[in-house]
């Protein structure tokens, strides 16, 4: 959190807002610029009223509303990701009867236990980078095997495919700014197999 903070606050600095792609290439900024404001005066039953309504936008960036509603939008972005990551390998397989609530997902009762396969392979291949072959129902859960990448570069560098903060550092500051703080050691492609998962 307090990195994202961080590189929100050097992007503002320079009159810009922090901006990523989602793991589905959809391009996101960060935007909270301050309103045109403007005073509309007029007459209701015979007395004078004033009401200030906004007007369009300024450049000028509400530093403060920005820095932070950054960790939340990014981690939202991500979630967006994955849910439709999820129901779009769930339609491939023939899945068409699926719901989403916000951060839930459901499947009708005989293909739920496929669609959480499903869910938990996407889960851990936008943490990875590269597309997966699924485990047929036959063969059991989890990922079977990795390919490589099939994000464009200028999407989700190869290299950084695995670490959210080093794509969202290189996407908005140069190679001086400090690096992201370090991972943790969880594999992301355990949650594959984490049977419980997603109930």
């Amino acid at each position: 959190m307090e990195y994202i903070c961080g590189l929100t606050d050097h992007c503002t600095k320079r009159g810009r807002p922090l901006r990523w792609f989602s793991p589905t290439g959809l391009p996101i900024a960060n935007r909270y610029y301050k309103s045109n404001t403007s005073t509309v005066e007029m007459k209701l039953r015979g007395v004078r009223v004033r009401y200030r309504v906004a007007d369009g936008w300024s450049s000028d960036i509400v530093k403060r509303k920005a820095r932070d509603s950054a960790p939340a939008n990014f981690v939202h972005s991500r979630d967006a990701a994955h849910l439709i990551r999820s129901v779009n390998a769930a339609v491939r397989e023939g899945i068409t009867s699926v719901v989403c609530v916000h951060d839930c997902f459901g499947a009708i009762a005989p293909r739920s236990q496929r669609f959480q396969n499903i869910i938990r392979a996407e889960l851990a291949l936008m943490y990875v980078g590269g597309a997966v072959r699924y485990a047929t129902s036959e063969e059991g859960l989890g990922i079977k095997g990795l390919a490589p990448p099939e994000e464009p570069r200028w999407r989700q560098p190869p290299s950084m495919s695995h670490n959210p903060l080093a794509q969202l550092r290189a996407w908005n500051a140069d190679e001086n700014y400090r690096p992201p703080p370090p991972q943790g050691s969880l594999d992301p492609t355990s949650v594959a197999y984490a049977e419980y998962t997603f109930r």
